[in-house]
């Protein structure tokens, strides 16, 4: 039997976005262990698509990154959406939103 998938939504994608892109990439197996279920980092809203060290360094793919709010927030599975973006502003408006 397939374990159940939860879809992480990420917000923010700089130095800790990308650890933790990182760390839900490489310990994806622990993490099934541990929970039972398979996370799936889904996607990553972003202030610029302009993000070359994460999509370098394989953290997450250019398919995940969006600069698009409501296409980020219309992500299908995303059961979780995790704020990791500096500042504030615009970026509170949208933990609001979430």
């Amino acid at each position: 039997m397939a374990a159940k998938t939860i879809g992480i939504g990420m917000i923010g994608c700089g130095t800790i976005g990308g650890g933790v892109a990182k760390l839900l990439r490489d310990h994806v197996e622990i993490y099934q262990q541990r929970t039972g279920c398979r996370i799936e980092l889904k996607s990553v809203l972003v202030r610029s698509q302009d993000m070359t060290r994460v999509l370098d360094e394989g953290f997450v793919t250019a398919g995940q990154l969006t600069d698009d709010p409501e296409a980020f927030f219309n992500t299908p599975d995303m059961s979780i959406v995790i704020e990791l973006a500096g500042g504030r502003g615009a970026v509170s408006k949208l933990v609001r939103q979430a």
